[in-house]
């Protein structure tokens, strides 16, 4: 990601409109996560989804706040580039792909008494 939106920019995304309670949720699950670090297999299986799913309702999220926060993504995206990269930071772990909250989102979560 080219800029990390600051905790305010975070907070005023996050809040208005208010997101659902899933999406509320796979936040939460993220932050709670050793160093806010996760897989998509272990974001779904604590959603109580199958497979991989978190990516596919993580990046719908990350969409949504892209947009909220004037950070869209170009058409057609680049191969590179993926929705999520708002929310998160990739490392490689063996075989698995890590998603490492950012730290600002990780404060707006915290400073908005989401845990």
């Amino acid at each position: 990601m080219d800029r990390i939106p600051s905790v305010k920019e975070y907070k005023q995304a996050l809040v208005k409109p208010p997101l659902t309670d899933s999406e509320r949720g796979m936040l939460v699950v993220h932050y709670q996560a050793p160093g806010h670090t996760v897989t998509a297999g272990e974001m779904s299986e604590k959603m109580g989804w199958g497979g991989n799913a978190a990516c596919r309702h993580y990046g719908s999220l990350a969409r949504k706040l892209r947009k909220r926060l004037g950070c869209e993504l170009p058409k057609p995206i680049p191969a590179d580039r993926f929705q999520i990269e708002v929310l998160v930071s990739f490392d490689e772990n063996e075989d698995q792909i890590l998603w490492v909250m950012h730290d600002n989102l990780a404060r707006a979560i915290e400073q908005l008494n989401w845990v």
